[in-house]
């Protein structure tokens, strides 16, 4: 059973369930989810090995906006390759760059935004066509008015060395992908993350390439990479910055 989603479920309103389809959170186990990391928005990031994302990819995570206040970065890389978010006017608008460099693509959502609030953000992007949707919460918001980007990262909470946009927040689940998932594939994530618990992103029919818990199953100063190899370290952080707060 396929199932149509209200982006206010989770609000504890209704949704219409659906006859047909495939696929979907049916399959998709869960995972015990606890922790996530804190970032001050000042010098807090967590470093890895040099990545690159590449322009048919996703990038799916959690945040939890501290202040609302200027441009703050989920990742960062060198030169312009950064995957961001502004408040503009009470509403969440995502920033991406990399390869191609100019001009920056970006997408003014009508997500309205509220503080110390949980998100679902999904970026889910496509070489050819040259396509970069944006999901919050499961749904659909359109997309990035420049199409996708290459991107190469090195942080996560910080663009390179410019410590001026770090995120103020909590984040949870970074996980990076090499493919395009659906748009039921991005649904079902978000459907499976309840109180206590998430989806287990290594049981979809393609796993990610890296995928960070953000404190379940890490010891400071290490951030393990559940799917692949590239761990992180926890930079100008203490083991208090791994808190239990999570979406629900």
């Amino acid at each position: 059973m396929a199932t149509l989603y209200n982006p206010n479920r989770k609000k504890g309103l209704f949704y219409i369930p659906m006859s047909g389809g495939t696929g979907g959170s049916a399959g998709l186990a869960q995972v015990n989810n606890v922790k996530s990391v804190d970032f001050d928005g000042i010098d807090d990031n967590i470093s890895i090995t040099e990545t690159t994302i590449s322009r048919t990819s996703t990038i799916s995570l959690w945040f939890n906006w501290a202040d609302g206040i200027g441009l703050n970065m989920f990742l960062g890389g060198n030169a312009q390759n950064y995957f961001g978010l502004r408040n503009i006017s009470g509403n969440l608008k995502f920033f991406i760059d990399g390869f191609p460099a100019s001009p920056i693509s970006e997408i003014q959502t009508n997500e309205s935004f509220t503080v110390n609030t949980w998100y679902h953000l999904v970026i889910v992007q496509t070489e050819t066509p040259s396509v970069a949707t944006c999901y919050v919460n499961g749904v659909n918001k359109g997309n990035f008015n420049n199409g996708s980007r290459q991107l190469i990262i090195d942080k996560i909470g910080q663009w390179h060395t410019y410590t001026n946009q770090n995120f103020n927040g909590l984040i949870d689940e970074v996980a990076i992908f090499n493919t395009a998932l659906t748009e039921e594939e991005v649904v079902s994530i978000y459907d499976k993350t309840e109180t206590g618990k998430t989806a287990d992103l290594n049981t979809l029919s393609t796993p990610p390439v890296a995928w960070y818990r953000m404190g379940d199953g890490d010891t400071y100063p290490t951030v393990t990479d559940n799917a692949g190899s590239n761990n992180g370290t926890m930079t100008n952080m203490s083991s208090s910055n791994i808190v239990e707060d999570t979406p629900s």
